[in-house]
């Protein structure tokens, strides 16, 4: 196994935090689940109104309402799927230098958080994530692109906070080195 991929921690450092010591909450696989199923949802029955709408005397092959609930059915599957595979494969390594944050679905991706980099770091619920009790961190940084951020999603609200303030005692710190 490629030991790049591999993410290494020691809990007992207290200059280093990763998703083994702040693990996500299973309760975030529900809400990915209905949020993305909601939102396709609704983008494709607004389509499928314009088109139904749109034919008027046209001979309909097919129920409209079956189709919205067959329609909603299988993204609410893909949807969990989806999010069972994120969630299996999500994890993060806030370091003594850097941040890195991996994620894989179907392609995998590894982004870098360099805390001379952060912005500003929120602690927020979605309306969604109201129902499951769950936070999501949003961490904004300098960069390249405008308006860059980083959102690790799913923590309860100690977790969240307590990564937070982490986040920002490393930024602080290197500030302070300025």
């Amino acid at each position: 196994m490629n030991n790049s991929s591999q993410i290494t921690t020691n809990p007992a450092d207290k200059n280093q935090i990763s998703s083994s010591t702040h693990p996500l909450s299973p309760k975030v696989i529900a809400k990915k689940t209905i949020s993305i199923t909601f939102g396709i949802s609704l983008f494709v029955l607004t389509i499928l109104a314009g088109v139904i709408g749109g034919s008027e005397g046209a001979d309909l092959r097919f129920n409209p309402l079956t189709a919205t609930i067959a329609l909603i059915a299988i993204v609410a599957v893909g949807s969990y799927i989806y999010s069972r595979v994120w969630y299996k494969n999500f994890r993060f390594d806030f370091g003594i230098e850097k941040g890195e944050i991996f994620t894989k679905v179907i392609g995998q991706k590894t982004s870098y958080l360099y805390y001379d980099r952060i912005q500003n770091i929120s602690v927020a619920q979605s309306i969604i994530g109201r129902f499951f009790s769950i936070y999501n961190i949003r961490i904004e940084t300098a960069g390249e692109m405008s308006g860059a951020f980083l959102v690790l999603d799913g923590y309860d609200k100690e977790s969240a906070e307590s990564i937070k303030e982490f986040l920002m005692g490393k930024a602080k710190n290197y500030r302070s080195r300025l």
